[in-house]
């Protein structure tokens, strides 16, 4: 670096004294302008509501497997199915209310908005009501 610095002409220099000078007080002068603030990290600690149903048979109080609950809260449904014991369980972002609708082949869909804030923290349980299959009547 010396020896680069020993070989430039005596207007060079002084051009480069001169321009680093001016970028250094630019740059002191603008930053003390400008409030600093570091860019925001996103929130590692956000709230969830953890939401718990059992789904059972209206006719026998039997738990209904593999039933499709859809969770609408942001943008596209969030599906979960139930377990062997009618038992699904979901952690969703801290908010007022969500909308669910409950899906079985061979019962009558379900729809409901749950609020959130008003019971927090329990196992709803819900009943899904069989679709009524028509016999047909026997002619005389």
């Amino acid at each position: 670096m010396n020896i680069f610095w020993a070989n430039l002409p005596q207007s060079a220099k002084v051009f480069l004294t001169l321009f680093l000078l001016c970028l250094s007080i630019i740059g002191v002068v603008n930053l003390g302008q400008l409030p600093f603030k570091p860019p925001e990290k996103p929130s590692l600690t956000t709230e969830y509501y953890e939401v718990r149903f059992i789904i059972l048979s209206k006719i026998d109080n039997d738990p209904i497997n593999k039933a499709e609950v859809q969770f609408i809260f942001d943008g596209a449904p969030e599906p979960r199915f139930t377990n062997d014991d009618g038992y699904v369980g979901i952690n969703i972002p801290k908010r007022n209310d969500i909308d669910v609708v409950i899906k079985k082949k061979g019962f009558k869909d379900l729809s409901r908005r749950i609020n959130l804030k008003a019971d927090p923290d329990r196992t709803i349980t819900y009943y899904l009501e069989p679709h009524i299959q028509q016999v047909p009547q026997q002619r005389k």
